[in-house]
């Protein structure tokens, strides 16, 4: 009977140490995760900052095509005045 016990008792540990052994394993796998998932967050941020900035230099380079078009309309008025006026 102590021989079972004793059995028993050696299998419980080595069960136990293979639990313990998983359990590592797998806080370690998580901690690969977390940081993954952080990296991506971080580029996810990275991607979004630039989406704002490339917007907002789109809209700025509209507005100076605007203004150039604006620009280019009054030159053509003067040209067209001057050459009514001078003929």
């Amino acid at each position: 009977m102590a021989q079972k016990l004793s059995g028993s008792s050696e299998q419980m540990n080595a069960v136990s140490q293979e639990m313990a052994g998983s359990a590592e394993e797998t806080t370690a796998q998580a901690n690969v995760v977390s940081a993954a998932s952080s990296e991506i967050s971080k580029n996810v941020q990275t991607v979004a900052t630039g989406t704002e900035e490339m917007g907002a230099s789109i809209k700025e380079i509209a507005e100076n095509a605007n203004e150039a078009a604006r620009v280019e309309g009054n030159a053509v008025k003067v040209t067209q005045t001057a050459s009514a006026t001078f003929g």
